[in-house]
């Protein structure tokens, strides 16, 4: 008896070689990471008596691109969304000036949340 190997034998299994290089990589692109360290510049005054204007850097390391937005909780609990001010500050308007403590969300482009409680200084 003789054990032959036929060509279509050895043409399916080539084809599992670059089926198997091409998935390895595919986790590196699915993990990505957002790490946040923001810092608040100060409370600055802001268009009411009790209202303030929050500035915040957001120091962040991101595999999944910039920094997309910035929010910052009110007293109600509801996020108040922060402008990018073009100078890697952003700019949350209007809050109640009753908390230092304030909880920022940072989101970057991969969609990656980083929440973090800071204490904002008066100016």
């Amino acid at each position: 008896m003789t054990n032959k190997i036929s060509r279509r034998t050895i043409a399916a299994g080539a084809w599992t070689i670059p089926v198997l290089a091409v998935s390895a990589p595919a986790p590196a692109f699915a993990a990505s990471a957002l790490i946040c360290s923001p810092t608040a510049e100060c409370k600055q005054p802001g268009d009411g008596s009790n209202d303030k204007d929050y500035r915040i850097r957001t120091n962040c390391l991101s595999t999944g691109g910039a920094i997309v937005s910035v929010s910052v909780r009110d007293k109600h609990e509801a996020w108040v969304p922060a402008a990018d001010q073009g100078d890697g500050t952003w700019l949350a308007s209007g809050l109640d000036d009753s908390r230092r403590s304030r909880m920022v969300q940072i989101t970057d482009g991969s969609g990656q949340v980083s929440e973090t409680i800071i204490d904002f200084p008066p100016c």
